[in-house]
């Protein structure tokens, strides 16, 4: 386990065995025993705490990170995850992180029938907006839809959130907080190069 690098012990070069370990020290030793083998990810432990979760397999006792397990919890995930029990609550890296969420309901601003959602998400490490949307027309050749963060007001700061469309929507995510970005505008842009946005808004919603 130490040469794989699934356990690695400490500064001083003891393991502490008589000491509890926190949440995401035990869902390493879970998932790197499972995947024979560290998992790189920023933060280091995000991998294998997404594995468990996706899993079902954090209880839902776990609401933090530096949790203390006990022995009856370690057992339990290593349990669900061995026999892939899946209809148990669990905890998910959002919750556990602490995640910011904000939704908006999209309406049409130019007369069509377009309409959507966005939903706005910061974990800690990564901010993620994720739009959809309903009755988009195709763009019309040379022309493009993009989607916009924008924070109003005194700093008023308008960030792409690129191109979108009907099948694929829009997804966006940025290691920098942009919660404090409370509206979604989707626009129609020319493809000229220009990359300010254009007044041509199709839909927006606020993120509440």
């Amino acid at each position: 386990a130490t040469d794989k690098g699934i356990i690695e012990g400490y500064e001083d070069g003891t393991f502490r065995g008589a000491d509890t370990i926190n949440f995401v020290e035990a869902a390493k030793i879970i998932v790197a025993t499972e995947e024979d083998g560290e998992i790189e990810g920023t933060p280091w432990y995000k991998p294998y705490v997404t594995s468990l979760a996706d899993r079902k397999a954090i209880p839902a006792a776990i609401t933090t990170f530096d949790h203390k397990v006990t022995r009856g919890e370690m057992a339990e995930m290593m349990y669900r995850t061995k026999l892939n029990v899946s209809d148990r609550t669990s905890s998910t890296y959002g919750q556990l992180a602490g995640e910011q969420r904000k939704e908006a309901l999209l309406a049409p601003v130019d007369g069509s029938n377009t309409s959507g959602d966005a939903t706005a998400t910061w974990d800690g490490n990564e901010y993620k907006v994720v739009a959809t949307f309903n009755d988009l027309p195709e763009a019309l050749p040379g022309f493009f839809y993009e989607g916009w963060v924008v924070r109003p007001g005194a700093n008023l700061s308008i960030i792409s959130t690129g191109k979108a469309d009907m099948l694929t929507g829009n997804i966006y995510t940025s290691s920098q907080n942009l919660m404090d970005h409370t509206k979604y505008v989707l626009t129609l842009e020319p493809d000229d190069g220009d990359p300010a946005p254009s007044d041509e808004h199709t839909v927006e919603g606020d993120f509440n």
